[in-house]
C-alpha cells in the first residue's frame, strides 16, 4: 500500500477545501478594508469603533473556525499516516514505553518510535516548511 499517495491526497484534499471555503470570508475581510460594495456606503454611528467592525471579526472568525476545523481533519490523517508505517515496519511496543513515548502527544511518540526503529535522528530531519494560511 502506498500509504504516502492516500496522505498527499488527503492533504490535497484539505488544502482544496480551506482555499475553497476561505473565499466568502477574505472577500468579506477584504471589501470592508476597502470599502467595495456592499460595505461602501457606512451607516451614521457615533459610537467611535470602525465601520463594519462587528461584520470584520465575524468572517475573521469564520475564517479561524475554519483553520481549525482543517487541522482536525488533517491530525488523524497524520495519525492514520504513523500507524500504518508502524503496522508495515512491524513495531511492537512495550506498553508502558509506548504510554511514556506518547505522553506528549502522537507526533513525539511517532518521533521517537521511528528515532529508535529505523535510526531517524530529529537533527536530520529536514525544517519544516511553513504554513500559510492564504
Amino acid at each position: 500500500m502506498d500509504v504516502l499517495f492516500f496522505f498527499k491526497e488527503r492533504t490535497r484534499f484539505i488544502r482544496q477545501f480551506y482555499d475553497t471555503a476561505a473565499v466568502p470570508f477574505l472577500q468579506t475581510m477584504e471589501a470592508i478594508e476597502k470599502g467595495a460594495p456592499p460595505f461602501d456606503n457606512p451607516p451614521y454611528s457615533e459610537d467611535g469603533e470602525p465601520t463594519y467592525l462587528v461584520e470584520w471579526i465575524e468572517a475573521s472568525e469564520a475564517l479561524e473556525v475554519l483553520g481549525r476545523t482543517c487541522l482536525s481533519m488533517l491530525s488523524p490523517s497524520l495519525q492514520l499516516y504513523f500507524r500504518t508505517w508502524e503496522r508495515q515496519l512491524g513495531v511492537s511496543w512495550d506498553e508502558d514505553k509506548r504510554k511514556k513515548a506518547f505522553k506528549k502527544g502522537f507526533l513525539n511518540g511517532y518521533l521517537t518510535c521511528f528515532e529508535q526503529v529505523g535510526g531517524v535522528v530529529r537533527g536530520d530531519l529536514p525544517p519544516a516548511k511553513s504554513l500559510t494560511v492564504m
